[in-house]
């Protein structure tokens, strides 16, 4: 899927290879967040190398055709792949791809939505039914992955950093800065600390 074009062209082939491409995404017409984004097209061709593109990813959108059984279970493989050897709590998304095809034909649908909303909530994720040709939920999806990584981000900061009444209970107050030679942070009658 490509967020920054939105759209695929129609008769455009699908990835084949692995491939980057950093994306700024907006909100409200702003840039909210970088994004490194590393596509794997899935193929097996690529596993070996799979480490590599996940490595330090804080997430990672799961996506399979909505058209191929093998391409569902195929994607279950690589989100237990990214589970055994990502970092832990990676922020996930599952994608049922091509929405386009099987809204203008229901016969070419093989993976149903129950079946893929099943999945994504057994392993904690939200799930969109996405169209790369059209652009179809592909901004929602990559903009709720990045909300999520963010949340998580705050918390994890909340949590490595004490608050400032922590920080007071433990210790005795210190001054820091100012240009006094002595320590003292430049003000008359500080104590010089250490």
């Amino acid at each position: 899927m490509r967020p920054r074009s939105q759209t695929r062209e129609s008769g455009a082939s699908p990835s084949r290879r692995a491939a980057f491409a950093p994306f700024v995404l907006q909100k409200d017409d702003k840039p909210f967040a970088k994004l490194e984004i590393w596509d794997t097209a899935g193929q097996e061709q690529f596993e070996s190398l799979a480490p590599m593109y996940y490595r330090g990813a804080e997430g990672a959108l799961l996506v399979f055709d909505l058209g191929s059984e093998e391409s569902f279970e195929s994607m279950k493989h690589w989100s237990e792949e990214l589970g055994n050897n990502g970092q832990d709590g990676v922020c996930m998304v599952v994608c049922g791809n091509k929405l386009d095809m099987v809204t203008a034909d229901d016969s070419l649908r093989v993976v149903e939505s129950v079946d893929a909303q099943r999945f994504a909530d057994s392993i904690g994720a939200e799930y969109f039914e996405t169209s790369a040709r059209t652009g179809t939920n592909v901004t929602t999806a990559f903009s709720r992955l990045t909300e999520e990584i963010m949340a998580k981000r705050r918390a994890q900061a909340g949590e490595a950093m004490p608050s400032f009444e922590e920080l007071r209970g433990r210790h005795d107050s210190v001054a820091l800065g100012g240009s006094g030679s002595d320590g003292s942070g430049g003000k008359p009658g500080s104590r010089k600390c250490c």
